[in-house]
């Protein structure tokens, strides 16, 4: 059953998700663990500062340790910490289990439909993706078919994001456009303006000159004339 895989394989069932339990635990991370283990930074980041290291290769460092490796020490520190920032999801279950049995520990398997009702309000609190990852990474006792629609939620629930975000970029690119073409229009009609202003003054000057050399050939023919 899925509440009983190790913790390797737990990982690997939640994979699609293993990024934003990096992302979220990322200050600790990067503070507490990645400045203590010199072990775990020569090994997958030899070649690199760890401070120019990416968000997505420190994502993979983690995912090939806890779910390929089986480092069980830092999954549990992964865990330990992930649960410490989604207290509020941890403390639901926990008051809606020992609705079932004040000894929730002891439940071995809920029923269909009390596991349905607790994941259900579960999503509608918390969205399906935490949902998910809480209820995988500390044994949650739902038959396998809630892990699984649990899933299928939560990649429904992701690929909505990935659509927003895409739409979002689609619409900044649109408007970046857009503001270009305005800014080249004014552009345009300033320097339009400009040169039109600088003809002007131009054939002013040459009309001005024109009146000056007329001018002068009339003082110079009467200077002639007498």
């Amino acid at each position: 059953m899925i509440k009983d895989l190790v913790l390797k394989s737990k990982f690997a069932f939640i994979q699609e998700f293993f990024g934003k339990i990096i992302q979220d635990i990322r200050k600790d991370v990067r503070q507490e663990h990645l400045k203590k283990d010199k072990a775990f930074i020569q090994k997958h980041f030899a070649k690199n500062s760890i401070d120019k290291v990416s968000a997505e290769e420190i994502e993979k460092a983690y995912f090939t340790e806890l779910s390929i490796e089986g480092n069980n020490d830092l999954s549990n520190w992964v865990i330990s910490k992930w649960i410490l920032k989604h207290a509020e999801v941890y403390e639901y279950f926990v008051a809606e289990l020992t609705k079932v049995n004040p000894k929730f520990e002891e439940i071995s398997l809920l029923d269909m439909e009390a596991g349905k009702s607790i994941a259900a309000r579960a999503v509608d609190k918390f969205g399906a993706e935490d949902t998910l990852i809480f209820s995988v990474v500390n044994s949650v006792a739902f038959p396998d078919q809630i892990f699984e629609a649990l899933k299928d939620e939560a990649l429904k629930q992701l690929a909505a994001k990935k659509d927003v975000v895409k739409k979002d970029a689609a619409i900044s690119v649109e408007d970046l456009i857009k503001q270009h073409q305005i800014d080249l229009s004014r552009l345009s009609e300033r320097y339009e303006n400009r040169i039109q202003a600088v003809s002007k003054k131009y054939i002013q000057d040459i009309e001005g000159l024109k009146k000056q050399l007329a001018s002068m050939q009339k003082r110079l023919e009467g200077a002639k004339c007498s």
